[in-house]
C-alpha cells in the first residue's frame, strides 16, 4: 500500500482525548440542523392505503398542509398514509410510542379531504394534468410538468393538488380553484412565485410520483425534473448546504454535479414516505448513539494484514428508510456475527428526518459493525460549493462544522465520500477542511467516483486543529459484478480472493504489514462459487463478503472499518496514537 503524506502543517498543538463530550447543546444542534424543524402532532388522521396515483397526490397536497397547520398552530392533527411496506410500518409503531399520539379513523380519499377542511383554512386547489409516461426514465418537459408546478402553487397558496381526474371531488367539498396548472411552464411559475417560495431546500421528482410532496407544499419548495436549465437555477437560488429531496434522471454525476457546484447535498430520497410526520420533533429526541470501537481494546501486536469489507450507497435516504434495516441481506444479515462488514450509511440525515428509523438502527447493530456517515448526503467534496467563487472554501467548512455536531450526536467515528477526483488538489483541500473540523473520528475514507478502486489504498495524512494526524484513506479493491476498470483490483467473490492474496503475499515477502479494504457494491449480485449452479445462492449484500472471505488466505484478518483506520495511525504514528489512546 502506497502512503502519500500530505501534510499542512498547523501552528496550534494540544493534547487530546479520543474520548471527547459531544457538543450538542440546544442552541449548536439547532444552528447545525439543515432540515426543517416539524412540531408534533397530538393526533394522527390515517389515509387507507391506495394505489391510486390521483388519490395519492391529493393526499400528499393535504399531509403537507396539515404539516404546516400543526407547526403555526392551526391543527394538532397530522396525516399518516398506510404502507404494506414492514419498514415504516415499524417506524410507526415507533412514533406512536415516541410522540403518545392517538390514532383517529380510516379515511378515504374524500372523507380525509373533508375532515382536514374541517380542521384548517385549506383555500382552494390547484388543477393539474397526470404526466403521459410513469416511467421514471421517461420525462417530456414541455408535456409532463405540470404535477411539478401545482405542488409549487399549492405550497404558497395554501391549496390542494387536483389531478383533472379528480376535480369534481374537490367541487363536491366546495373547494374552488385557484390556478390551473396545466398550461403553466416550470419557469413561469418561478419568476411568479420566486419571492414566496422557501430556499432551504428544493427538490427533484418526477411527476409520476407524489411521494414527499409533502414536503414541497408544507415548505414551498421549489420543484424541477431533468438536468436542464430550470432545474440549474433553482439550485443556484437554493441555499448552500441546504438538502436536495427526491432523485433525478440520467447518469448520476450528471444531476449529482449541478448540485454540488452550488453547494447542495443531495439525497436519493424519492422513494421515501411519510417524512415530514416522521421528523416530528426530531430536534429534542434524546438520541442513542452508535457502537463504536474502543481503540484501547485494540491487541497492536497481533497479526500483520489486515482487510476491511465496506458497503456502498449508504448515502441512500430511501434505502435506508424503506428497506435497509431489516433487510437480511444488509443490516440483519445472520452472517454480520462472523464477518465484520462496515457499513456507509445517512444516520445525519435519519437521525433528524426519522428518528425511529435511526434508533431502530442503532438498537440493532450488531457487535462490531462500523458505521460510516457517507458525504452528510450524496456530494463531491472536491467540487462542493465551487459555482459559488470565492466562497465555497467558507461554504464547505461551514457544512462540515454543522456535520460535526451531528457526528458527535450519533456516536458515528467514520466519515467517508464519494469523490470526483480523489487525488485533485481540490480534493486534498477539502480533505484538510474535513480533517480540521470533524473531531473525534476514527479517520475518513474516500471513494473515487468510478471506478471506486480508483484510489488503489492510497493512504493522505492531514493534522486537524490539535495537530494530530488524520488518515484519509481509499478503496484499493472493488467488488462489483461486471466491473470491467482497473480489473486488477476488482472482481467477484471467486475471482476477488486471489487478488488481495496475491498482494499480501507480495508484501510478506518485503516484510511489509498490510492494510487495505474493499468497497461492496451495495446492488451487485453474486453467485457463490462453492455453488455456481445454485440460484438460491445469489445474492447482494453480506453473503456475497462471506463468499469472499472463505477464500483469503487464513493471516488475513478481517476487522472493521473502524479497526482498520486505528491500525493505520498506529503503524504510522505509533508515539502519537498511543498518546491519544492511553494517556
Amino acid at each position: 500500500m502506497r502512503i502519500i503524506k500530505y501534510i499542512l502543517l498547523l501552528t496550534v498543538f494540544a493534547s487530546c482525548s479520543s474520548k471527547q463530550s459531544a457538543d450538542t447543546s440546544a442552541f449548536n444542534l439547532e444552528s447545525a440542523y439543515w432540515w426543517p424543524q416539524q412540531k408534533a402532532p397530538s393526533v394522527i388522521l390515517e389515509f387507507k392505503e391506495s394505489s391510486d396515483y390521483n388519490e395519492n397526490t391529493l393526499i400528499y397536497s393535504l399531509a403537507g398542509l396539515m404539516a404546516r397547520g400543526v407547526n403555526e398552530g392551526e391543527t394538532d392533527k397530522m396525516i399518516w398514509m398506510q404502507t404494506s411496506n414492514r419498514n415504516y410500518e415499524k417506524w410507526y409503531e415507533g412514533l406512536q410510542s415516541r410522540l403518545k399520539v392517538q390514532v383517529q379513523g380510516e379515511y378515504n380519499a374524500e372523507e380525509l379531504l373533508v375532515e382536514c377542511m374541517s380542521e384548517i383554512d385549506i383555500k382552494g386547489y390547484v388543477l393539474f394534468k397526470k404526466p403521459q409516461s410513469f416511467d421514471w426514465n421517461i420525462y417530456n418537459e414541455s408535456e409532463d410538468e405540470s404535477y411539478n408546478v401545482a405542488c409549487m402553487y399549492a405550497g404558497v397558496l395554501g391549496a390542494v393538488t387536483i389531478e383533472e381526474g379528480l376535480e369534481e371531488i374537490a367541487k363536491k367539498a366546495g373547494l374552488k380553484m385557484l390556478k390551473d396548472a396545466r398550461d403553466i411552464s416550470s419557469n413561469a411559475c418561478f419568476r411568479e412565485l420566486k419571492d414566496q417560495l422557501d430556499n432551504n431546500s428544493v427538490m427533484t421528482m418526477h411527476p409520476a410520483r407524489p411521494n414527499i410532496r409533502d414536503y414541497a407544499v408544507a415548505h414551498k419548495t421549489p420543484i424541477g425534473f431533468g438536468v436542464n436549465d430550470f432545474v440549474s437555477k433553482i439550485l443556484e437560488w437554493t441555499k448552500p448546504g441546504s438538502p436536495l429531496l427526491g432523485w433525478n434522471i440520467g447518469g448520476e454525476s450528471e444531476f449529482v454535479i449541478p448540485a454540488t457546484v452550488y453547494g447542495i447535498i443531495n439525497t436519493a430520497s424519492n422513494w421515501c414516505q411519510n417524512s415530514l410526520i416522521l421528523s416530528s420533533n426530531s430536534i429534542n429526541e434524546e438520541l442513542p448513539r452508535f457502537k463504536s470501537l474502543d481503540p484501547s481494546t485494540i491487541d497492536y501486536e497481533k497479526g500483520n494484514h489486515f482487510h476491511s469489507f465496506l458497503m456502498s450507497d449508504g448515502d441512500n435516504m430511501q434505502w435506508t428508510m424503506g428497506s435497509f434495516v431489516l433487510s437480511n441481506d444488509y443490516w440483519a444479515s445472520p452472517y454480520l456475527s462472523s464477518v465484520p462488514v462496515s457499513f456507509t450509511s445517512c444516520p445525519l440525515n435519519i437521525s433528524m428526518m426519522a428518528p425511529d428509523a435511526y434508533k431502530a438502527m442503532v438498537k440493532s447493530q450488531k457487535d462490531g459493525i462500523s458505521v460510516v456517515e457517507y458525504g452528510g448526503g450524496y456530494q463531491y467534496p472536491d467540487l462542493f460549493a465551487t459555482n459559488r467563487g470565492d466562497e465555497a472554501p467558507q461554504i464547505s467548512r461551514d457544512f462540515v462544522k454543522k456535520v460535526n455536531v451531528h457526528m458527535k450526536r450519533t456516536g458515528t467515528k467514520v466519515f467517508g465520500f464519494l469523490v470526483h477526483d480523489l487525488d485533485s488538489k481540490a480534493a486534498l483541500d477539502a480533505y484538510q477542511i474535513y480533517a480540521e473540523e470533524l473531531e473525534d473520528i476514527a479517520g475518513i475514507i474516500a471513494v473515487q467516483y468510478a471506478p471506486y478502486q480508483g484510489g488503489l489504498g492510497d493512504v493522505y495524512w492531514f493534522k486537524n486543529k490539535k495537530g494530530i494526524e488524520i488518515p484519509v484513506v481509499t478503496a484499493k479493491y472493488s467488488m462489483w459484478k461486471d466491473l470491467k476498470m482497473m480489473e486488477d483490483y476488482a472482481g467477484n467473490p471467486k475471482t476477488l480472493p486471489a487478488k488481495i492474496n496475491r498482494d499480501v503475499e507480495k508484501d510478506k515477502a518485503e516484510g511489509k504489514k498490510s492494510f487495505s479494504w474493499t468497497a461492496v457494491h451495495a446492488w451487485s449480485k453474486f453467485h457463490n462459487p462453492a455453488y455456481p449452479n445454485n440460484p438460491d445462492e445469489l445474492a447482494a449484500g453480506v453473503a456475497p463478503v462471506k463468499w469472499t472471505t472463505e477464500k483469503m488466505l487464513q493471516d488475513i484478518n478481517v476487522v472493521s472499518i473502524e479497526e482498520l483506520l486505528w491500525r493505520i495511525r498506529m503503524q504510522h504514528n505509533p508515539e502519537q496514537t498511543k498518546a491519544l489512546i492511553y494517556n
